[in-house]
């Protein structure tokens, strides 16, 4: 495919693409939770942090709102990060991977939104990607991130055919996001189909769901409190001691956690206990499991 690149000469910058049409403005909590998402990131990749863990430390001064949008584009931008790096080497001169890590964490969290979300409209993700390129660094650095992400626009389309083109199983990698090591032992292993489930499994939406700590309180009394705050749940059908939570930044807000009336686990921990159908006074050790979070 016959493209244009950027990473040198003149910038393809028009600056009245990155006016918001008439009558609305930019919130400043968009770029402050642009900013928290590139950091996030960026501590990820060059200090091997835990997400998790800077995502529960580091969203407390946020709103609902943002929070969410952070978790989700953090999250998606790590379980898509292979494909998006693809996308942005097409469209950068140069060695893409050499780029410092918070200018890649900008280009890919825009990237991740323009393709993933459409909340934001594009308008919006490429001013705020602008104005932190600008404000963290310089106006030349602005003027490649902007160029880059104009351009991914402008040959997304192209960009996914040349995608669908790609030798087998280089296909693959790009388009699950797999490094090639694992895409190639599976392939081995399982056969193509059973790679593509794996696949599509690691990509698909974990769904977060808490334990009832019949303990601290009865079951009833949970579903009343949690129907009253406003919480999207429902019971397993085949493990009623879990529910699975619809929106789990709201749910963190609550004190179902702090009270010990629930504690997160994925309902897979309750498979063990039930085939191993524990007896008051018998001794059990538990070797490797948690009360969860």
């Amino acid at each position: 495919m016959s493209q244009k690149k950027h990473g040198s000469g003149k910038p393809d910058y028009d600056p009245s693409f990155l006016k918001p049409p008439s009558g609305e403005e930019m919130v400043p909590s968009q770029i402050n939770a642009r900013t928290k998402i590139i950091e996030i990131l960026s501590r990820v990749e060059t200090r091997q942090s835990y997400t998790d863990k800077l995502l529960d430390r580091d969203l407390d001064e946020f709103e609902e709102a943002d929070r969410g949008l952070i978790t989700e584009v953090v999250n998606g931008v790590l379980r898509w990060q292979y494909r998006l790096d693809w996308y942005l080497q097409q469209l950068y001169v140069g060695e893409y991977q050499n780029l410092i890590a918070d200018v890649k964490n900008n280009l890919r969290s825009s990237a991740y939104q323009l393709i993933y979300l459409d909340k934001v409209p594009a308008y919006a993700v490429l001013n705020e990607a602008v104005e932190i390129a600008k404000s963290k660094y310089n106006q030349k650095t602005a003027n490649l991130v902007n160029a880059i992400l104009r351009n991914f626009l402008r040959q997304q389309k192209k960009l996914s055919f040349v995608e669908m083109q790609l030798p087998f199983p280089e296909r693959l990698c790009v388009r699950f996001s797999h490094p090639a090591w694992l895409i190639e032992r599976w392939l081995e292993l399982w056969g193509l189909d059973d790679t593509l489930g794996l696949c599509e499994a690691n990509n698909s939406r974990p769904v977060i769901s808490v334990r009832h700590n019949a303990r601290n309180v009865d079951r009833e009394t949970l579903l009343r409190e949690m129907e009253a705050a406003g919480i999207d749940f429902r019971a397993h059908p085949d493990f009623p001691e879990y529910f699975m939570i619809g929106d789990f930044s709201r749910f963190r807000q609550t004190d179902f956690l702090k009270d010990g009336w629930v504690s997160v686990q994925d309902v897979s921990t309750g498979i063990p206990v039930r085939l191993l159908d524990p007896h008051p006074g018998e001794e059990v050790l538990d070797m490797c499991a948690a009360p969860g979070g």
